[in-house]
């Protein structure tokens, strides 16, 4: 770092310096990695004399002896927006550097064959890492051993019978085998050879590859509905017959062209990548052009982050996005790809494990017919409160409800939060947080969670609220509070929010977006759901299971005695009776049976029991009841034998 920030001092360009910490402010960044010290002096628009400037400074504070190099055709370059390969303080994990200084251990000193491939996956699921991202870093490192997957490279192999596919972990090395067999080891000139081919040869026109921006109105036709490989097209004329604004691009794209898929209000934001397969040409509906999807973006990327991205800034379709097809350069589009990678690093995930409503059922003490009706209770109303007293297990079914209705136990369609009197619009919906140089819009987790789950709209999504009656939910939800309701879900009922920059800056809830809440009934210190909320949810009691056979059941698996599973049974179903009772408590402050369901590794024997009663229902007590007497009487009839 200190070499870096000297070269800075004299006037040499290296890449960005600063960190940001939790709070959003800027400090000098500490430690760095190989890979992206590499990238910090390999960025493209950088002219070969500014890198040649970098490297005599290298040369000499190292003491090298081989000449500064003044031609750099074939070496991949990095996109400066997204120049390192570790994400900023505030997001990364302790260990993500250190990582990356293993993997470039291996690729100085080993082979491709020798590089640890676990290692290699944990550093993909790193945030900003992806395959041609890493790639082109180990090309840096040791060009003998490795190719870099730079755009270039790719498309020259595949020109030559090796498929474009580095883009799910390991499949890196299975494409540079295929890269070995089809053209050799000499990586360096390999490199080089994929570079000239994309200039065009001596006296022979060719066009390059060309980037457009298409945007789609989702109240009319969606990116998101189309499936990977499924082809459209899309007319130059409009529905009146009038030719679309700039109707010469139209006439200007070509196979081979990508698209980049926006989807306009109220979605506001990229959600695919497209491939033009025809020209303009006529269809029964006048002249279209015809375009493959072949990539989904599942973290689409927003307007305001390309709005607030400097690169962007002459850009056609962010200056003025009124019109339909719109032409990138070629750096734009550089630009938009890390936009997208950024959001979308690529990791390495197992398939998730099929999960049936028999699996559900499992450790619920529920019947059939009863999570049957909680299941279509969920489905036809889409908000759904899991209210009952302390111990009945309400966030433990909240997830097994989510993974039934999935059929799979998929935890990347699964958030949860908890709520608290402090929560605020700000931390669910939007709000403007400190970023270090003043104030700027954030997301909250409700809204970004909301932007996923309408990028997937064939499966259901769900979001969890943990305690949901001790937050101020009107503060909290706004004017979201209206399209919770299964009725107001979709583009058509888009509204603008708190912090909108105007009428048609929307938002809105996606049809396959379930909300479900759990609320503790024994809580007197919170104020009742008010009636606007609460019908706007279905709602579900869950009483304490102590007296269901797969209770007793279960505790028996895990080694209980008969005897102390009746006196669990018996003695706090007298003091539930009790408790139910009481005027000043009720059916809500009986205690639930998941006080009575140890954890791993801890056998359900007397001493557990007395541990429970002691250090759990002895407190619950003494909050319901204010005579210490009794609660003590109480105790002792539990403890009993």
């Amino acid at each position: 770092m200190a070499l870096l920030r000297g070269f800075a001092e004299q006037g040499l360009q290296v890449g960005a310096l600063d960190d940001l910490d939790a709070e959003g402010r800027r400090f000098p960044l500490t430690e760095i990695d190989p890979f992206t010290f590499f990238a910090m002096f390999n960025w493209q628009g950088w002219k070969p004399d500014k890198r040649s400037a970098i490297l005599a400074a290298l040369r000499e504070e190292w003491h090298l002896d081989s000449p500064v190099p003044d031609d750099f055709d074939g070496v991949p370059l990095g996109n400066r927006q997204n120049l390192w390969l570790f994400s900023f303080q505030k997001d990364r994990d302790p260990g993500d550097i250190t990582r990356l200084w293993h993997l470039a251990q291996q690729v100085v000193t080993g082979t491709k064959a020798t590089v640890d491939r676990e290692l290699f996956k944990r550093v993909l699921t790193q945030r900003t890492v992806g395959e041609v991202k890493l790639s082109i870093g180990m090309f840096w490192l040791n060009p003998r051993e490795f190719l870099g997957a730079d755009k270039w490279t790719r498309g020259y192999m595949e020109r030559r019978g090796v498929p474009e596919n580095v883009w799910n972990g390991i499949a890196y090395f299975q494409w540079l085998d295929a890269c070995v067999e089809q053209a050799g080891t000499d990586f360096p000139a390999l490199s080089l050879a994929a570079y000239l081919e994309k200039k065009p040869p001596p006296n022979k026109v060719q066009r390059p590859r060309r980037y457009w921006w298409l945007n789609a109105n989702p109240k009319v036709w969606d990116f998101r509905t189309l499936a990977v490989g499924e082809r459209q097209t899309y007319t130059a004329v409009n529905e009146r017959g009038n030719k679309r604004r700039v109707f010469q691009y139209f006439a200007e794209v070509q196979p081979g062209d990508l698209v980049v898929g926006y989807l306009t209000t109220p979605d506001k934001e990229i959600s695919a990548i497209c491939r033009i397969t025809q020209p303009l040409h006529e269809t029964p509906a006048g002249e279209a052009f015809e375009f493959e999807k072949i990539e989904h973006i599942a973290n689409p990327v927003s307007w305001a982050e390309l709005h607030e991205t400097q690169n962007l800034n002459g850009c056609e379709p962010i200056k003025n996005n009124q019109g339909s097809l719109f032409a990138l350069i070629e750096d734009e589009f550089d630009v938009i790809r890390a936009l997208i990678d950024n959001r979308n690093p690529t990791k390495v995930r197992p398939k998730p494990k099929p999960y049936t409503k028999a699996d559900a059922r499992e450790g619920l003490f529920m019947g059939e017919v009863q999570l049957d009706t909680i299941l279509e209770r969920l489905k036809r109303k889409k908000a759904l409160i899991l209210q009952g007293p302390p111990g009945v297990g309400k966030t433990f079914v909240a997830k097994r409800l989510a993974y039934a209705l999935m059929g799979e136990q998929d935890d990347s369609r699964v958030a949860m939060v908890q709520f608290h009197p402090s929560y605020g619009y700000e931390d669910f919906i939007q709000g403007y947080r400190p970023d270090g140089s003043g104030l700027c819009l954030r997301h909250g987790i409700f809204f970004e969670f909301a932007r996923r789950a309408r990028s997937d709209l064939s499966r259901p999504w769900f979001f969890i609220i943990d305690e949901i009656n001790r937050g101020n939910l009107a503060k909290i939800f706004g004017e979201l509070l209206m399209l919770l309701e299964a009725d107001k879900r979709g583009p058509a009922h888009a509204v603008p929010l708190t912090y909108s920059d105007g009428p048609d800056d929307t938002f809105y809830l996606p049809e396959n977006l379930h909300v479900i809440g759990t609320m503790n009934t024994a809580d007197r210190s919170l104020a009742l759901v008010d009636y606007a909320l609460r019908r706007r949810f279905a709602f579900v009691t869950l009483d304490p299971a102590l007296d269901s056979p797969a209770f007793a059941a279960w505790l028996e698996e895990r080694g209980a005695a008969a005897s102390l599973i009746t006196r669990i049974r018996d003695r706090v179903r007298e003091v539930n009776s009790l408790i139910e009772g009481e005027r000043d408590l009720g059916s809500g402050f009986r205690i639930g049976h998941s006080f009575f369901c140890p954890a791993n590794g801890h056998a359900p024997d007397e001493a557990w029991y007395r541990e429970v009663i002691g250090g759990e229902i002895q407190p619950l007590l003494e909050e319901y009841f204010d005579s210490r007497d009794r609660v003590e009487r109480l105790v002792s009839d539990l403890l009993a034998p």
